[in-house]
């Protein structure tokens, strides 16, 4: 059998071969910055823009129906209680009051009348000089004309309650903050009017994302700071009175309703205004954003083996977002130490080193 033998220089370059092979240097382990996970309690804030709205508002509308002969307020006008705010055209009504009044006066003469026979009946029937029959009849007359007045009286309130009817006058103290008719319009009963924007009690209402929403725990009776948006230091408290039960369709927000028992004066309607509110939230870990990485479209943090020194990339799943750090909600354990920076050099079992951890 015949042994192979190599040329000179193919033997050489075989023998380098080998000697590099057995000289390659072992894994370099790559400069990383590292901390070690511990659950942070905190608060969590919920901020919202929103503005100044009257707690009760009222809609005012005549009671009959009429031509609206004059309007004494705009948008934007204050009233008082019972104050004078339009009336309609009050046609017979003031005819039908003049009548009914004279009705009271005749009314009123003939049961004098009745009275004084009534009473002359009853002393000469006490002496025996006149009949029953006639006493009796006296008697009849008198109750008729009684009936007769408080017919005639019921008739009177009747027609001037009718006349006032013709007028419309305001609720409560408040802005006037929608006209709906105009003078010469035929307003119609119920129809609204005016919406008087109450001046007794005042509301901050937002409109807030659902998902904004969404964990917070913000329930009716939250104590909530509320500050004007000009001047911001302008501040005051706030307890949520009503959280809307449905989401808008359009914008995806929900209506909520924050009470102010100490409003500003500056806090006028239609001011618009910021809310916060804060809760504690249990603990949980927190890591800077730069840790994050993705693994096939999971986010994911390279975990240390304090160990072998090496590295894997665990998926993560992120509560929420802060300024500079994520919130996690699982994935990573408390002790764990986590890779902060260097993330981007790593790849599964990569030896690292690390100085002092964060």
């Amino acid at each position: 059998m015949r042994s192979l033998v190599l040329p000179p220089f193919l033997l050489g370059i075989a023998m380098l071969a080998a000697c590099q092979k057995q000289e390659l240097p072992p894994d370099e382990p790559v400069a990383v910055s590292v901390m070690e996970a511990h659950k942070q309690a905190g608060m969590r804030e919920l901020t919202a823009t929103g503005e100044i709205a009257a707690r009760t508002q009222s809609e005012l509308s005549f009671r009959l129906r009429g031509r609206l002969s004059e309007r004494l307020v705009d948008v934007g006008s204050h009233v008082v209680k019972g104050q004078l705010i339009a009336r309609v055209d009050p046609g017979e009504l003031h005819e039908a009051v003049t009548s009914a009044e004279a009705g009271v006066v005749a009314a009123e003469s003939h049961l004098r009348q009745t009275a004084l026979t009534l009473n002359r009946q009853t002393k000469l029937f006490a002496q025996g000089n006149t009949p029953r029959r006639v006493h009796d009849q006296a008697e009849t007359a008198f109750r008729l004309a009684q009936s007769s007045l408080e017919g005639a009286q019921t008739t009177l309130e009747t027609s001037q309650e009718q006349l006032a009817q013709t007028e419309l006058r305001a609720s409560a103290d408040g802005m006037i903050t929608v006209v709906s008719v105009e003078v010469g319009e035929v307003v119609q009963p119920a129809q609204s009017a005016f919406v008087l924007a109450e001046d007794e009690g005042r509301d901050a209402v937002f409109n807030v994302s659902e998902r904004s929403l969404l964990g917070f725990g913000l329930s009716e009776g939250t104590v909530v700071q509320v500050r004007l948006l000009a001047p911001p230091s302008l501040l005051t408290e706030g307890k949520v009175r009503e959280i809307g039960p449905t989401v808008d369709p359009m914008t995806g927000t929900v209506r909520i309703r924050i009470g102010l028992e100490n409003a500003s004066p500056f806090m006028t309607l239609g001011a618009p205004v910021v809310a916060r509110a804060s809760i504690p939230v249990p603990g949980q870990i927190v890591v800077p954003w730069q840790a994050l990485t993705a693994d096939q479209d999971r986010q994911g943090l390279w975990i240390v083996d304090r160990g072998t020194k090496k590295v894997s990339l665990r998926p993560v799943s992120v509560a929420r977002y802060l300024n500079d750090s994520i919130v996690l909600s699982s994935g990573v354990n408390e002790g764990e130490t986590v890779v902060v920076k260097g993330a981007q050099l790593l790849h599964p079992n990569q030896l690292v080193a690390w100085g002092q951890q964060q």
